[in-house]
């Protein structure tokens, strides 16, 4: 996660793109992208953008409460 913030930190155009979520993941080099994918650089996007503080991964994966 903290790669994918620093990303969207250094690269901040993409964020007024109509899809930011795929402009950075193009950024990556990524051709697809997979619902995974979006909604970690979604959350990436609220973490580098002040809305959402890092949250704590449990050893599975997966953000608490899911």
């Amino acid at each position: 996660m903290p790669e994918l913030v620093g990303l969207i930190q250094s690269e901040r155009q993409h964020l007024e793109s109509e899809d930011p979520a795929l402009a950075y993941a193009r950024e990556i080099g990524l051709a697809r992208l997979a619902k995974s994918a979006r909604e970690r650089i979604d959350m990436a996007i609220e973490i580098a953008s002040g809305t959402r503080s890092e949250i704590v991964v449990d050893p599975m994966g997966e953000p608490p409460g899911k």
